[in-house]
């Protein structure tokens, strides 16, 4: 049997996985092992899931997420922007990461493709160069995940998220 292939993606969830199984036939794993470990290894990826991003001049898939330390030096950074999507009603609840713009998650899609006086009338901004490093946070990271993706299937390309987000963020500032 030749496993010389590569199995290029799977994606539970917009998750993107790569598995390489070139190699394993010189280890001498029997097919049955080797089946095994890529269903345990994408049951693990289901429910742990990694924001992946493909990169367009290497063709490979990257990790884009942004740390807490980015995260906090956001204000000296006006070049780059951290969009906040929670509901406004959270924001005034919990308060927000200094430096954030809320757009609420539902109003994203419409945000990022509306005109640039609309943008910057309604949250106080330029909207976003296609090339524009953009930070999505929400309150566990779970929207901002998912923001990344819109902002990525938009053109966005230097959208990640902070998988963190409020929960870290409040936690380490002592909030």
């Amino acid at each position: 049997m030749d496993w010389s292939h590569t199995l290029k993606t799977c994606e539970p969830s917009r998750t993107a996985l790569k598995w390489n199984l070139q190699g394993f036939h010189q280890h001498k794993l029997d097919a049955k092992k080797t089946i095994m470990q890529i269903i345990t290894g994408m049951i693990y990826a289901a429910k742990h899931p990694i924001e992946l991003g493909f990169d367009q001049r290497t063709k490979t898939w990257k990790l884009k997420m942004a740390t807490y330390e980015e995260v906090k030096d956001i204000p000296n950074h006006p070049e780059k922007y951290l969009i906040d999507v929670r509901n406004r009603d959270e924001i005034a609840n919990t308060g927000s990461i200094p430096g954030s713009i809320n757009i609420p998650l539902p109003e994203l899609q419409e945000a990022l493709t509306g005109g640039d006086a609309s943008f910057l009338e309604t949250y106080g901004r330029e909207k976003p160069a296609m090339d524009a490093v953009i930070i999505f946070t929400c309150q566990s990271g779970r929207r901002a995940a998912n923001a990344t993706a819109i902002a990525t299937d938009l053109g966005y390309i230097n959208s990640k998220s902070y998988p963190g987000s409020w929960l870290e963020w409040s936690q380490r500032e002592g909030l």
